[in-house]
């Protein structure tokens, strides 16, 4: 076929018309389709220049490119991590030292550093002015990469600190003020942050009482040069659905109608083409009161403790699995039949589950022995995915890609019906779409283990707070740290990346509300900065948190969504 249709030799030999009437119909059509244009023999003449041109140069671009081919490229690669923890006192006490008790207590401290009863307990011949003791946690970790024509920097920072205050009110009060942020930062391109300040009040026969002024603030900072359309909606798409969606009544049509009046304000402000918006500067903000942690300050020991880290379990992987496939399929277009999708839809269909036991082919699911089941072993792995309940959740899923496929008129509707799910299951399961799925797998295996953790250590810090202080700053610390290293820097996978962290804190609602907690919706705010052609503001300043100028920016977008 190919010597048939496309034989150069019709164009080589062409001279006259009557030659070029002899070239075959069919590849005479190709070549006006190629160049937009009716051909005629001047067209033709110029085609057989450009392949005698090549032909004259395709020694040398084979040259080139076995050099290409053979030669060194440098790759450096550097991971640095470092942790560090430092505990501080601050005292003004007056001892008696003639007062037996007192004299007793100021050798604990003094002699042996003992504070506890200093701190909980009223003792005659003592006088406490004021006393501060705080512990911080600082993780620090980084990783370079640098290639030919590609660098990539990213820095995780996790800092909690805990200060205990003791007061004398009528009876000794002890007050917790816990601080602590997780930060993710890709140089250049874009920052995630989560932030949780609280406090505890602790007096002497009550329960530890969280205080009402505490806040959980989040925000994600993103630039990108020469942004396009479907660049900012990739950006701020999976926010906007999450936390904004109230703003449009009309659903998807209404963000769809957003998007392109936001492009074409972005293009009359900044004077560019239409598809092109420029150097762009992208800010999305979350808060909310600590309030809704309550949950995770409940008592629990033992049994109870076990029993609310499997709930706490089960109730992030199904808000995980249904969150993550809808802010990757928004574009339909994603819907393609490759390892790539098969993997996350098969992800997704697979049943929530703690620990299990596997004497094959059987299954037995949520034997609650440990908070997440053993996805490492390949064969446990496989007949998970090919276990029925796998298939009839996916089958199910396939069922509502297909109808939403056929509405919006996309051509791979028949690849996404029911009957395709044991074929999709294959495509997970060979070597490519495998490696995909462990690394769902994993991730999703992290954010569990992280918030039971946090679970663990808030359980066993609650005990400790009325009676050994100095213990329990160091226990909180660790819940503070492991809660907000879950809730922002384990959510990310290998299909949203960065952009996947807008849901940590949606998922910290959804842990908390499992835990016992109201839920609530964060106050949201997203702001777009289109920024002047010839701007002198440093796009990479922006993601550390400085603001442009107003004299740089083009063009402002605001997006506010305040609590009910």
């Amino acid at each position: 076929f190919i010597d048939q249709k496309l034989d150069l030799d019709q164009i080589r030999k062409a001279v006259s018309d009557a030659d070029f009437n002899k070239i075959d119909q069919w590849l005479q059509n190709r070549l006006a389709n190629f160049l937009d244009k009716t051909i005629g023999l001047d067209d033709l003449k110029d085609i057989q220049k450009a392949i005698s041109t090549l032909e004259t140069k395709v020694s040398g671009y084979y040259a080139t490119a076995v050099q290409a081919l053979t030669k060194q490229y440098n790759v450096t690669f550097a991971a640095t991590y470092q942790s560090t923890a430092s505990t501080m006192a601050l005292l003004d006490v007056t001892f008696d030292l003639s007062n037996h008790a007192a004299a007793a207590l100021y050798e604990q401290v003094v002699a042996d550093s003992q504070l506890d009863n200093l701190l909980t307990t009223d003792t005659a011949g003592v006088t406490l002015n004021m006393a501060t003791l705080s512990h911080d946690i600082n993780r620090q970790g980084s990783v370079d990469l640098n290639m030919p024509f590609f660098d990539f920097s990213t820095t995780h920072v996790n800092d909690a600190m805990v200060t205990l205050t003791a007061e004398e009110q009528g009876g000794r009060l002890l007050l917790y003020q816990v601080n602590a942020k997780d930060s993710v930062t890709n140089a250049n391109r874009a920052a995630s942050q989560l932030s949780v300040l609280a406090s505890l009040q602790i007096t002497t026969g009550k329960p530890p009482a969280l205080a009402s002024d505490g806040s959980i603030a989040y925000e994600m900072r993103q630039v990108k040069a020469q942004m396009r359309p479907a660049d900012l909606e990739a950006r701020t798409s999976g926010f906007i659905h999450q936390y904004l969606q109230g703003l449009f009544s009309g659903g998807d049509s209404s963000i769809r109608t957003f998007y392109t009046d936001l492009d074409n304000a972005l293009t009359a402000a900044t004077h560019s083409k239409s598809n092109f918006l420029g150097d762009v500067a992208v800010s999305t903000q979350l808060s909310m009161q600590s309030s809704v942690l309550t949950g995770w300050f409940e008592p629990r020991s033992g049994s109870l403790l076990k029993a609310d880290q499997m709930t706490l379990s089960r109730a992030l992987q199904t808000a995980w699995k249904a969150v993550l496939p809808t802010l990757y399929f928004q574009d339909l277009d994603q819907y393609q039949f490759n390892e790539s999708i098969a993997a996350l839809l098969v992800w997704a269909a697979m049943p929530v589950s703690t620990s299990m036991n596997f004497d094959d082919p059987s299954i037995t699911l949520n034997t609650d022995q440990d908070v997440y089941w053993n996805w490492p072993d390949h064969d446990l792995r496989q007949a998970v995915a090919g276990c029925s309940l796998t298939v009839g959740a996916l089958s199910s899923q396939l069922t509502t890609i297909h109808g939403l496929l056929v509405e919006a008129g996309n051509s791979n509707a028949g690849s996404f019906v029911p009957t395709a799910a044991s074929s999709l299951i294959q495509l997970a399961l060979n070597s490519t779409g495998d490696r995909l799925l462990q690394s769902l797998l994993f991730t999703e295996a992290q954010i569990v283990g992280g918030a039971t953790d946090a679970l663990k250590s808030i359980a066993a810090a609650l005990p400790a707070l009325a009676k050994t202080p100095t213990k329990a700053i160091t226990t909180l610390a660790n819940f503070a740290s492991q809660l907000t290293d879950t809730f922002n820097s384990r959510v990310s996978s290998v299909y949203g990346g960065m952009s996947d962290r807008v849901v940590g804190p949606m998922l910290l609602v959804e842990a908390s509300r499992a835990l016992g907690s109201a839920g609530v919706m964060p106050a949201a705010l997203m702001n777009v900065y289109a920024l002047n052609p010839g701007h002198t503001f440093n796009l990479g300043t922006f993601v550390t948190g400085s603001n442009p100028a107003t004299t740089d920016v083009a063009l402002t977008q605001t997006l506010v969504s305040l609590k009910p």
